[in-house]
């Protein structure tokens, strides 16, 4: 999957506003904001942003996703061909290569979702968190 138009620009101002200097929990918080406005411009006035805790369990079903997709599950670390990912870190074409990995798998749970912002803060908190790390804990 191609990188949204968008992607660039975004990215930018994410770096421009200081953000990627924040910690992974504040990241993660901007992911699941990211989510609930995704959700309010898709919605037609239909989806109750109630009490439960959608956005969690979206984010949940992406988190095992991705796993399932860069991480070995015998070696406890990234899969062979994502391991390229590991060396960019937190640079521009570092996000961008995880991005797009990421949002590959977000577009076949729900294409709604494959934007540029759920991409970027998905890629960063990834990044900030330690891909191998990630990888090593027991399936989300």
């Amino acid at each position: 999957m191609s990188l949204p138009n968008d992607f660039a620009s975004n990215l930018e101002k994410v770096q421009n506003y200081g953000i990627l200097d924040e910690g992974p929990t504040q990241i993660r918080n901007r992911l699941v904001l990211s989510l609930h406005g995704v959700a309010a411009t898709q919605s037609t006035g239909t989806v109750d942003l109630g009490p439960l805790d959608w956005a969690g369990t979206l984010l949940h079903d992406f988190d095992v996703a991705v796993h399932e997709e860069i991480c070995d599950p015998q070696g406890g670390c990234l899969k062979k061909e994502y391991k390229d990912l590991l060396t960019q870190g937190l640079s521009a074409n570092g996000i961008a290569s995880v991005a797009a990995v990421v949002l590959k798998v977000v577009a076949t749970i729900n294409p709604a979702f494959a934007v540029s912002s759920v991409g970027i803060y998905m890629a960063v908190w990834l990044l900030k968190v330690g891909l191998n790390y990630w990888c090593g804990q027991a399936e989300k």
